[in-house]
């Protein structure tokens, strides 16, 4: 039973950091867009705008801030990338390191409001290419977005810009009147621990399990012959 109790207490170490990359800093400020201008509803921002959103820069067309008018992922705020017009927002100059590979994680859903039914966001960040990615809002509602959480791999070949531009264009393929477009909240970038770190870690938790299960049969052995 010991031996069970040691074998369980270390795979629970493993399991702890196997979900290591969630507890690593997230260089992204203001992910969640939580800090910025009151948006009420929502509000339309245009491309220059550097103030209203804490971090982040509308580089081109306009995009939606996002308040009370439909449920965010994370807290009460989210953005629609389509305002107007097909928007991008990009946020400058993230402290990622030559060689170091990151994880991009971001929640994804759409506008519910009015079609095209898929959604499509581009992701850039670094000098990587385009990663693109859709969202369906058939059944979605503004209590009810269905969001999801989309994730990439990206190794840095020094600082970043990680941007996030709406792909989704109006009806009739209208470039110039796109007000639905893909919504997006909960934006990180995180560090992944390199394979050798992994196996020095769980290495060091078996040990330190493997110990204490030593310590305990001494201790049982000791109280036995007393």
């Amino acid at each position: 039973m010991k031996l069970l109790s040691f074998i369980l207490s270390t795979a629970a170490a493993v399991g702890i950091l196997l979900n290591a990359p969630n507890a690593q800093a997230n260089l992204v400020l203001n992910g969640s867009f939580e800090t910025g201008v009151n948006p009420g509803g929502f509000t339309t921002l245009n491309s220059t705008d550097s103030v209203s959103i804490l971090g982040w820069t509308v580089t081109s067309g306009s995009i939606d801030y996002i308040g009370s008018h439909w449920q965010a992922s994370q807290g009460s705020r989210s953005i629609d990338l389509n305002g107007i017009t097909q928007g991008t927002i990009a946020q400058q100059t993230l402290a990622t390191v030559a060689g170091q590979q990151y994880l991009i994680s971001f929640d994804l859903a759409g506008n519910p409001d009015q079609g095209p039914t898929v959604k499509t966001i581009g992701v850039t960040i670094g000098g990587s290419g385009l990663q693109t990615f859709t969202f369906d809002t058939t059944g979605k509602s503004h209590n009810d977005m269905g969001w999801i959480t989309e994730t990439f791999l990206y190794t840095a070949t020094g600082t970043s810009t990680i941007t996030f531009q709406s792909l989704t264009v109006g009806p009739a393929g209208n470039v110039n009147f796109a007000a639905y477009g893909p919504a997006l909240d909960n934006v990180s970038v995180t560090a992944v621990p390199e394979a050798s770190t992994w196996a020095m870690m769980i290495l060091g938790f078996a040990g330190i399990g493997f110990i204490a299960y030593r310590r305990r049969n001494r201790i049982a052995g000791a109280v036995g012959v007393a």
